[in-house]
C-alpha cells in the first residue's frame, strides 16, 4: 500500500471508512468474516467515528485488541472500555463480538 496524506481530521475518518469498508466487503465476500485488530490512541477515536458509517453486514465482523491495558473496563485507559461505550452504542454491534485481552490471576 502507498502513502496516503490527508489534510485534517475529517480526511482521516473518511479515508478510514473507505479501506476498511473495502477490506470487509472483501473478506466477507471470501470468507464470510472480517476480522479487525483494535488499536487504542487516537485511532480509536477515528475507527469509532468511521465503523458506524460502514454499509456492512457487522454481525460478520470480529474485533481483537492489539494494545490493551490491563486495567478494569471502567478505567480511563481501557481500550476495551472505550470501544465498548463509543462503538458500540451507535452500531447494532454485540459485546460478545469483541475479544478482549482479560488478565486471570491465581
Amino acid at each position: 500500500m502507498s502513502k496516503i496524506v490527508v489534510n485534517n481530521e475529517s480526511e482521516v475518518t473518511e479515508r478510514l471508512t473507505s479501506e476498511i469498508s473495502k477490506c470487509a466487503k472483501r473478506a466477507i465476500d471470501e470468507r464470510d468474516a472480517f476480522r479487525i485488530g483494535l488499536s487504542g490512541g487516537s485511532v480509536l477515536n477515528f475507527l469509532c467515528k468511521a465503523i458506524p458509517k460502514i454499509q456492512t453486514d457487522l454481525s460478520k465482523w470480529k474485533f481483537f485488541f492489539c494494545d490493551e491495558r490491563y486495567v478494569d473496563e471502567t478505567h480511563p485507559e481501557s481500550t476495551y472500555g472505550v470501544y465498548k461505550t463509543k462503538l458500540v452504542p451507535e452500531t447494532n454491534l454485540k459485546l460478545q463480538q469483541f475479544v478482549p485481552i482479560i488478565l486471570v490471576c491465581h
